[in-house]
């Protein structure tokens, strides 16, 4: 069922709706390998300091 899958992802990509156009040509891209990197939350652990000096002493 394979072939049949992608041949519909492919048809797809000529719908009127430009969402539905959108939606399988990220699908496609998303299957083949062309994901866009996950994204990370870091958290910092510890102090933050900060000093800011407005005069030239």
């Amino acid at each position: 069922m394979m072939p049949v899958a992608l041949a519909t992802m492919v048809r797809l990509l000529n719908h009127k709706s430009g969402f539905v156009q959108h939606q399988a040509a990220a699908d496609l891209l998303d299957r083949g390998g062309f994901r866009p990197p996950e994204r990370h939350q870091h958290a910092v652990v510890g102090k933050v300091e900060v000093d800011i000096r407005l005069t030239d002493d």
